[in-house]
C-alpha cells in the first residue's frame, strides 16, 4: 500500500494540470471562459490541445522520506525493462538481469536525490528559523535548539549523499 501523502499527491495532478492550463489560455485569450469550457462546445486553447496530447498525465511523486507514488513505480519498471533489453550486451549480462541492475541504480538514485533534497529543505527551515528566534529575545534556548536540529539535518544530509551519491560530505557541512 502507498504511504497516504504520496497517494494523495498524485491521485489529483491531471486535473491540476488541465485546471492550470485552461488558466493560461484563458489569460492569454485563447480560449473563451465560461461554463461551455466543460461542455460539448468546448473551446480548448493551445496549452489544453497540447496538454491532451500528452494524456494520461503520470504522479510521479517522490514522498519526503523517500516513498514513491505507484506511477514512479510504474515508470522506474518501464525504463530499467527498456534499458535491460538494449543495454545487455554492453553490460554482459542477460535482458533480465540488466534491467534488474538499472532498476537498483534508478531507485537507488531516486532515494540518494530525495534524501538530500529532504536534508536541504530542513536545512533551509531552520536558517529561517534563527532570525525569528532572535526577534522574541528567546536567543539562548531557541538558538540551541535550532543548533541542534541543524546538526540532525546536516548529518541526515551527509548519509544521504555518503557512498551512493558518489561524492563525500566535508566537514563544513
Amino acid at each position: 500500500a502507498l504511504p497516504p501523502g504520496v497517494a494523495r499527491r498524485a491521485k489529483p495532478l491531471e486535473a491540476e494540470y488541465l485546471r492550470k492550463a485552461r488558466a493560461q489560455d484563458r489569460v492569454f485569450g485563447l480560449a473563451l471562459p465560461g461554463p461551455h469550457l466543460n461542455g460539448p462546445n468546448a473551446s480548448i486553447g493551445p496549452i489544453e490541445a497540447k496538454l491532451n496530447t500528452v494524456k494520461p498525465i503520470r504522479g510521479i511523486v517522490i514522498g519526503a522520506f523517500g516513498e514513491v507514488s505507484a506511477d514512479t513505480h510504474s515508470l522506474v519498471k518501464e525504463i530499467a525493462a527498456q534499458g535491460g533489453r538494449k543495454m545487455y550486451a554492453l553490460m554482459g549480462v542477460s535482458p533480465m538481469e540488466a534491467a534488474a541492475r538499472i532498476k537498483k541504480q534508478l531507485i537507488d538514485t531516486i532515494g540518494t536525490i530525495a534524501a538530500r533534497g529532504h536534508a536541504q529543505l530542513l536545512l533551509a527551515r531552520l536558517s529561517a528559523l534563527a532570525p525569528i528566534a532572535a526577534q522574541r529575545g528567546n536567543t539562548t534556548n531557541s538558538n540551541q535548539q535550532i543548533i541542534s536540529l541543524n546538526a540532525l539535518a546536516r548529518a541526515h544530509y551527509r548519509r544521504s549523499i555518503g557512498t551512493r551519491g558518489g561524492a563525500q560530505a566535508s566537514a563544513a557541512d
